[in-house]
């Protein structure tokens, strides 16, 4: 299943802009905040700027474009699972 990554600029703490998964034909996003005992958030940068610009390269390294990218989160907001 394909996924991206995305930068939702209310999604934060202190320590930065925390990325979240969006996953093709699915509704919503997904938090990347760490699950499990030991886990921490993932931080991707103290401003948006940079966050996306981590963002971006990491869809990239998937070999996902920007324009499939904007289609899963198009899509991921719809609220419909197919």
């Amino acid at each position: 299943m394909k996924f991206c990554y995305v930068i939702i600029e209310g999604q934060r703490d202190e320590k930065g802009y925390i990325p979240s998964a969006v996953f093709e034909g699915r509704s919503g996003h997904y938090p990347m905040t760490g699950q499990g005992k030991h886990a921490e958030p993932w931080h991707w940068g103290e401003t948006v700027e940079l966050a996306e610009e981590v963002c971006a390269r990491m869809n990239e390294r998937m070999g996902i474009t920007k324009k499939e990218a904007l289609g899963m989160v198009i899509e991921s907001m719809r609220g419909l699972d197919h």
